[in-house]
């Protein structure tokens, strides 16, 4: 696993306020600019969808709709 791995499940686990198991990392569809990622939590699944600092705005377009 990646530093930038641990470092995403760690920011994942404050944000979500849950453990994050980070060797649960899978790929999965669900874009075809960017990855997409399923990991595991205390809480459930979690969908996670990651790209370049330029995809910033369409996250932010997709977050609201």
């Amino acid at each position: 696993m990646l530093l930038k791995d641990k470092t995403i499940a760690a920011a994942l686990a404050r944000a979500v306020g849950a453990p994050i198991d980070e060797h649960s990392r899978r790929a999965v569809s669900g874009g075809s600019i960017n990855q997409c990622w399923r990991y595991e939590t205390a809480r459930g699944p979690l969908f996670v969808k990651t790209g370049s600092a330029a995809s910033a705005d369409t996250f932010s377009c997709e977050a609201a709709g």
